[in-house]
């Protein structure tokens, strides 16, 4: 179990997780029979570990050894989830141990290439005096790109780099602020655009990356094949191997 699984079991006991995440782990739980059991065991553990039933359990214990009554319906309540507690302990460890654990799995190039999207590009260097050359959409794009808010910077950028002529950089920063927000199709039409020159090799990567994403694999391998040669070496073989593994 990693640790995200460790965390998110905890927050799902605590009733921390709510939404699409509550959804979305709630489905594992039901499709994942080893992580149903590290919640069972969870649960297990954090009732016998609390201090007042601790207490409860060794105070009615030492009463009833030294004047043997009838329990009344609190102590009942305090042997019974003991009880449960332990049961639960003892079903999920013997669940644990006598079943095979099952390898994890491979990552697939969709998601190994979602990890290089989420890197995005550092935001571009605007030299002293050039925001009066800028126009002001842009420049406000730019600034919303800088603080991460890539929805509007992707909606500022488009409808400048669908303008006839639109430079490079600032079709690279409209396909990447795109690619940002999971708008494939639209990131993969800027970064098709851009032309030779100082962005090019740096919007092939982003434009395999985006190929990949939206499901169209056999365009992005002739990409990644010659990125095999360049700097982005170790990259790219790591998700040509992951398309071949799936294959």
């Amino acid at each position: 179990m990693n640790h995200n699984d460790e965390i998110q079991i905890q927050d799902y006991a605590a009733g921390l997780l709510s939404g699409s995440k509550k959804a979305e782990f709630e489905r594992r739980l039901q499709a994942e029979p080893d992580l149903r059991t590290e919640l069972d065991l969870y649960v297990a553990m954090m009732a016998l570990d609390q201090q007042r039933l601790k207490k409860s359990l060794l105070g009615s214990l030492e009463h009833h050894e030294t004047q043997p009554i009838k329990p009344g319906a609190s102590g009942k309540w305090i042997w019974g989830a003991g009880g449960l507690a332990v049961l639960i302990l003892i079903g999920a460890w013997y669940a644990l141990q006598s079943k095979p654990q099952t390898p994890a799995q491979p990552a697939t190039a969709q998601e190994i290439a979602l990890t290089f999207i989420r890197e995005a590009y550092p935001p571009p260097v605007v030299s002293m005096g050039s925001n009066d050359t800028l126009q002001a959409m842009q420049q406000k794009a730019y600034l919303a790109y800088r603080n991460k808010q890539f929805a509007e910077a992707a909606n500022l950028l488009k409808p400048l780099a669908d303008q006839p002529g639109a430079p490079d950089e600032l079709l690279f920063y409209a396909g990447e602020s795109c690619l940002q927000t999971d708008q494939w199709n639209e990131a993969i039409t800027y970064f098709g655009q851009v032309g030779a020159g100082y962005w090019h090799d740096k919007a092939e990567w982003r434009l395999a990356l985006g190929l990949l994403q939206s499901g169209k694999p056999d365009s992005a391998i002739p990409l990644l094949e010659k990125m095999r040669l360049g700097d982005r070496k170790n990259e790219a073989e790591k998700l040509l191997k992951a398309l071949q593994d799936f294959n």
